[in-house]
């Protein structure tokens, strides 16, 4: 549960850096969605429904750091655990996937070209 939690944390960090691939000043954008994981992963799951509840366990992903980890707790299940390791794989490598693609973008845009 603790790796899980820290993949995800650690993921979630790596596409909000590799906002300034795309977006030049991302740093403000990044630090308020980086207070969003913070915030919304300290509330139990229970009190979002709806699209609110998708966007915590896809897009900002504190249901799959706070809420899910807490839930294996006390009522544990090897097919939970097993879901939310896979959750944690699928974006630790979407987040490398983003990263490398912005990085391909950023060292294309700094290539100095010569025309004759």
């Amino acid at each position: 549960r603790l790796l899980s939690s820290t993949l995800q944390f650690v993921s979630f960090s790596i596409l909000l850096g590799s906002l300034t691939f795309w977006v030049g000043e991302g740093r403000g954008l990044a630090k308020m969605l980086f207070d969003f994981i913070l915030t919304f992963s300290n509330y139990p799951k229970t009190i979002y429904t709806g699209g609110v509840r998708f966007m915590l366990f896809t897009l900002i992903p504190s249901g799959l750091i706070g809420a899910m980890p807490v839930d294996l707790l006390f009522d544990f299940s090897w097919s939970g655990l097993l879901l939310l390791l896979s959750a944690s794989l699928v974006y630790c490598w979407i987040a490398s996937k983003i990263f490398h693609i912005g990085l391909k973008r950023y060292l294309s845009g700094n290539r100095i070209g010569f025309r004759i």
